[in-house]
């Protein structure tokens, strides 16, 4: 029995010996393992923050560079609002230009230009078109209101009541009052 202890004392031993050799070689792993990972959580945290900042960097860069697209945008739309102005004022300066010579060209072929009373003055948007009610004395004395509107240089007093509806009352366009302009060219040579 003693050689039975023996043996298995030496089993024992053995044993304890490979489970020591297989648990230092589990420590050294582990050991590596943690080191790799305390080494690999460094390197990770360091990039997370160089991350960070870096992601800061490119949201700065693109909020800066919307705040500029922006700026652009207002910049933008203030040109082509100041742009506008400029074109409407031209066109408003256009439509005023035309009433004023068709009103005059309308007063300077009448019997009795004293009799000349402008009621109503439309234009379109760029003054190709203006309209004008008017009354004014007729040949027996008495008082007509009619209409005529100028096309161009043309100016068509004695229009008839298809054209005269047709440039003047049926097309939209025609809707700029410019009504005070031809009574001011009217009344400047009127006196």
């Amino acid at each position: 029995m003693h050689e039975l202890g023996k043996l298995v004392r030496k089993l024992i031993d053995a044993l304890t010996l490979k489970n020591l050799a297989i648990g230092a070689a589990i420590f050294f792993i582990s050991a590596l393992v943690w080191i790799g990972t305390s080494h690999d959580s460094k390197r990770l945290a360091t990039q997370s923050n160089t991350g960070a900042t870096a992601q800061k960097k490119d949201d700065e860069n693109w909020k800066a560079k919307l705040d500029a697209a922006e700026d652009s945008a207002n910049w933008k739309a203030e040109l082509d609002a100041t742009v506008a102005a400029k074109k409407e004022k031209e066109a408003e300066s256009n439509r005023n230009t035309a009433s004023m010579g068709a009103a005059l060209q309308l007063w300077g072929s009448m019997r009795n230009p004293d009799s000349f009373i402008l009621e109503k003055a439309r234009a379109n948007d760029d003054g190709s078109v203006v309209c004008l009610w008017y009354r004014s004395q007729n040949g027996f004395g008495g008082m007509n209101r009619t209409g005529a509107y100028m096309r161009g240089a043309v100016l068509h007093p004695d229009a008839d009541a298809t054209s005269f509806h047709k440039f003047c009352v049926a097309d939209p366009s025609v809707s700029h009052d410019v009504l005070q302009a031809a009574n001011v060219a009217v009344k400047h040579f009127n006196q």
